[in-house]
């Protein structure tokens, strides 16, 4: 359940599109799937979740959504109001109060209350355990992005490689900002159903992704950079269909 539980996870908005930002990818893309998907995940994560774990029954179907209402959702509507009603020019704004390195802050302060709060009962785990885990995650990450890549150039094979940076980021990240209220609202208050142990995948991917992720950033620049037209006049000899190829190891 808990591997289960982190497949069904939203994506992030922030390492996503900082991630495809940073290699040159394309960051509208990103933003837009980040976005959708996140506001998808409050509605569509909760009742897979539900599904995946056989407890429907035993959750309120009035106190999830008020808790998802007053917990993720008015906090996104209302800073989307602030940031398109009540401020005349946010950008400026974000640039003079450094709301970005705020951001990135509260982020960091989040995790690091999450393992707090997660870890600070009686609860214990073995080294051998985290070790093995970190090492499934890794391999499934991997496998996970070369997937993403092989169908989105199979079913889509008019994208362009700055799409399919936005879609290989987007598509393989998991937010913990959004995942761990889901799953304390919906497994909290039921004893046989350790949250602590559900969320051990995602405590582990969340900053896997953005290492793994980091990791990459130079490799699909200059994976981006070979598909410039400079490049494309001095290999037109070679051939057909060869730039199109994920051109560097994972």
């Amino acid at each position: 359940a808990s591997m289960l539980s982190l497949t069904h996870q939203p994506p992030p908005v922030s390492s996503a599109v900082i991630l495809t930002k940073a290699v040159g990818g394309n960051e509208a893309a990103a933003v837009f799937n980040s976005t959708l998907g996140s506001f998808l995940g409050i509605l569509v994560t909760p009742l897979w979740l539900l599904q995946i774990t056989g407890s429907a029954a035993e959750v309120p179907i009035i106190e999830m959504m008020s808790g998802l209402a007053s917990q993720i959702l008015l906090p996104i509507c209302l800073g989307q109001v602030v940031r398109n009603v009540g401020l005349k020019n946010p950008d400026q704004l974000i640039q003079r109060f450094s709301i970005s390195k705020i951001s990135s802050g509260i982020l960091i302060l989040i995790i690091y209350t999450v393992f707090c709060e997660t870890f600070s009962g009686n609860f214990e785990i073995e080294m051998e355990f985290l070790l093995a885990a970190t090492a499934l995650l890794l391999m499934s990450m991997l496998a996970l992005i070369i997937l993403v890549y092989s169908i989105a150039t199979a079913a889509f094979p008019h994208l362009t490689r700055s799409d399919l940076i936005a879609i290989m980021y987007s598509a393989t990240h998991k937010s913990l900002t959004l995942g761990m209220p889901l799953l304390k609202i919906l497994f909290g208050g039921h004893p046989e159903v350790s949250v602590a142990t559900i969320s051990i995948p995602l405590l582990i991917y969340h900053p896997l992704q953005i290492v793994v992720g980091s990791m990459l950033v130079a490799p699909l620049q200059r994976w981006l950079l070979s598909d410039s037209p400079t490049n494309k006049s001095n290999s037109a000899g070679s051939a057909n269909g060869s730039g199109d190829k994920l051109g560097f190891a994972l």
